[in-house]
């Protein structure tokens, strides 16, 4: 909680507020549900010393450092001369400290629109209709994202969280105007209404690594989100999740209910769609993997939570 309020002072805006919050939040389900994260932190990690192979040299950008949870540093500082960490999360720092190879930090919102959303938000008025078309109007607001000028690109498991941790800005603000309450029970509509801007934030997110025409990119991102229910979970014992996931599709277990829901509003992840986003480029190979992210009975919500996440290499067409 120092940590928190000694950045707090230094780092102002809704914005800033929102990044130190979900940061501290990760920490402590990091540490919370270890036995469970362990495997996608492994998996992502692999997915770095595979591509790791494919870069040599110079600067290597990772966009959502983040505390380094699932960042390789002994695959990868071998490979490069020097990392520039960008993240929005100030608190973020001090983990950089300890790699092996120079670092230069950046703390930064990529989108270069979160802020001004906010502020925009927290200075209007008027009935929850107008809030909803204000909202819905934000996506008009966009600005260029981060195009970082680089060697090599890795974009760490940031570009699915844009739109999450959009929502969880937008959120707190409609609270405190209207009531929890009321929010909740209006969800779909402020949910629908959120959509347009966060898809910006992902088709931006994706021009700039475009943009960057760094030779070698290596992407990792949440595709697909699932809730599921029909089993709980023992916080301090690891057992496998009840979906398994293949290119034929999803598979559960008897009595288990689940829901599929697209990560990327709609963005489905793959060579062809990447093609038409970024068509400098062209996928490597590809991988995915399940992050068993909230295991039903672990946190106080009436249900459990598995990701399906993918990386995809992206190599700069001659």
């Amino acid at each position: 909680m120092l940590r928190y309020l000694a950045a707090r002072l230094r780092h102002r805006g809704p914005a800033a507020k929102q990044y130190l919050r979900a940061g501290l939040g990760l920490e402590r389900r990091a540490q919370h549900l270890a036995i469970f994260w362990n495997d996608h932190l492994s998996r992502t990690r692999a997915a770095q010393a595979r591509w790791a192979r494919d870069i040599s040299g110079g600067l290597l950008t990772v966009l959502g450092a983040g505390p380094l949870l699932d960042f390789n540093d002994a695959a990868l500082s071998p490979r490069v001369d020097r990392f520039r960490l960008v993240d929005a999360n100030p608190l973020c720092v001090d983990y950089w400290k300890s790699l092996e190879r120079p670092v230069e930090p950046l703390i930064a919102d990529i989108t270069n629109c979160l802020e001004v959303w906010l502020q925009t938000l927290e200075a209007a008025a008027g009935s929850w209709t107008d809030t909803l078309s204000q909202i819905k109007s934000l996506s008009l607001q966009s600005k260029r994202g981060y195009v970082p000028v680089t060697d090599s690109l890795l974009s760490l498991n940031i570009l699915s969280q844009l739109e999450v941790g959009w929502q969880e800005s937008v959120e707190p603000l409609l609270k405190k105007r209207f009531g929890s309450r009321f929010v909740h029970e209006h969800e779909q509509e402020w949910l629908q209404a959120i959509q347009p801007s966060s898809r910006v934030l992902a088709e931006q997110h994706l021009a700039a690594l475009e943009s960057s025409r760094a030779p070698e990119i290596l992407l990792i991102t949440d595709a697909e989100y699932v809730d599921y229910t029909g089993r709980k979970y023992a916080v301090n014992k690891w057992e496998p999740p009840p979906l398994t996931w293949s290119e034929e599709g999803w598979q559960a277990d008897p009595g288990i209910e689940f829901e599929v829901t697209p990560a990327l509003e709609g963005l489905v992840l793959n060579g062809d769609s990447l093609a038409r986003w970024m068509p400098s480029y062209q996928v490597q190979w590809h991988d995915s993997w399940l992050w068993h992210i909230s295991p039903y009975g672990t946190e106080p919500i009436d249900h459990g939570q598995l990701h399906r996440v993918v990386a995809l290499p992206l190599r700069l067409l001659k």
